[in-house]
């Protein structure tokens, strides 16, 4: 069977977005029949990279420079970083690879051109990592996600991030094609993100809801999801007897909701991670007008706590790493970009609240930009809105030089 060219970068692109889920699954599988992942992960990834390579190379007439440009760019600061941070080494080293994936993001959004196109692929991707990931906390003998595991809700906390793309996307069908079984799956996908208790998943839909209702949303559809999503959470929230049911009930079958103890006890803000901010913003008062490098940020705290961890928050990493002037200007171009393709793209803006909403607040909170592919997704998507601009431009154009002629 021969594929057409489209159809492999539909195929590359619906794998490489859905690649957590299938790895995860893969994982859990894995180890349930056998008890190890070591060769399982390679065996994903081996077959993404077939269908990558196969897609790069049919295509490679046609690539757009605008990724080999931003590889470029990288490797220049991955080379100033080297000759200037020789103590960021190490973590160059492990970031190798993990920022190379997390950059295919952009080389595959920047490619679309066709956004009918693109609903279609979200939709598969959506479907296949919904239906691969939500049972499986449940399942027996699952040591990755195990209800008898100790890190337990660490554990679920990831886990909640890698779902929570899916529901998002769901959410977004929903708003854009009143598809109502997205909707169901979607509130099914929200309420075990309230039983693994993680607030930054649970945030970022809350933010995608809020504007897509603002700017997107039809009066039928704002009335059934504050009659299904909105009133129901009001009134379980706003009842401490119910919250304290519901934890109950979720702790005597091994399930202790982080999310609801947090809120009966008052505490659903408090990130304990003040010290890390409070540390990285006297690094930024002293003086960073030039950066610490990729990564810095991980060096200046292990060095101070002798701790692995990093900024939890993009803006305040992107400063230490590149300082007030570049780190400035990146996270300025972001912003005013995002604002400006939204108010000038007003058919595509519903994605760009899409992939705003996926990443963004999650970054403000947690995890790092250097390693997330919906932020260089996000990045990407942004090209692609200018480069439709230009190709209808240039059509246009065109059209009328031959018609005088």
């Amino acid at each position: 069977m021969r594929f057409s060219k489209n159809r492999i970068f539909e195929i590359t692109f619906i794998l490489f977005f859905s690649l957590d889920a299938i790895t995860t699954t893969v994982n859990s599988l894995f180890n349930i029949v056998w008890g190890t992942n070591i060769i399982d992960t390679a065996i994903v990834y081996s077959i993404f990279f077939v269908f990558f390579f196969s897609n790069f190379l049919i295509n490679l007439s046609k690539q757009d420079f605008t990724y080999f440009a931003f590889v470029l760019i990288l490797s220049f600061i991955f080379l100033i970083d080297y000759l200037r941070f020789p103590d960021n080494f190490p973590y160059l080293i492990e970031l190798i690879f993990p920022l190379f994936m997390a950059s295919l993001g952009l080389y595959f959004m920047n490619k679309i051109t066709d956004y009918n196109n693109l609903s279609k692929l979200l939709k598969i991707i959506a479907y296949i990592s919904f239906f691969l990931l939500f049972t499986q906390p449940f399942w027996p003998d699952n040591i990755i996600i195990s209800l008898n595991n100790p890190n337990m809700i660490d554990g679920y906390m990831n886990f909640a991030y890698k779902i929570m793309p899916s529901i998002m996307i769901l959410i977004f069908m929903f708003f854009k094609e009143n598809n109502k079984f997205s909707l169901m799956l979607s509130l099914i996908g929200i309420i075990e993100l309230v039983i693994l208790g993680n607030r930054g998943a649970l945030l970022s839909i809350l933010v995608l809801i809020v504007l897509l209702i603002l700017y997107q949303s039809s009066f039928t559809k704002t009335i059934l999801v504050i009659l299904f999503v909105f009133i129901p959470s009001i009134l379980i929230l706003s009842s401490n007897t119910i919250l304290i049911s519901f934890y109950t009930f979720f702790k005597s079958i091994g399930l202790p909701s982080d999310f609801l103890y947090r809120f009966i006890n008052g505490t659903i803000s408090n990130t304990n991670r003040e010290w890390i901010y409070d540390t990285l913003i006297n690094q930024l008062r002293t003086s960073n007008w030039f950066g610490r490098g990729l990564w810095g940020d991980r060096r200046i705290l292990f060095d101070a706590f002798n701790q692995p961890t990093y900024a939890h928050n993009f803006i305040l990493e992107m400063l230490i790493q590149f300082g007030y002037i570049f780190g400035g200007t990146l996270i300025l171009s972001l912003f005013y970009s995002i604002i400006t393709n939204f108010i000038k793209r007003k058919h595509l803006k519903v994605f760009i609240i899409l992939f705003f909403s996926l990443i963004i607040p999650k970054l403000l909170f947690s995890s790092t930009y250097l390693i997330e592919p919906y932020f260089f997704a996000l990045i990407g998507i942004l090209f692609s809105m200018s480069h439709v601009k230009n190709k209808r431009r240039r059509d246009y154009y065109e059209e009328h030089f031959n018609y005088f002629l």
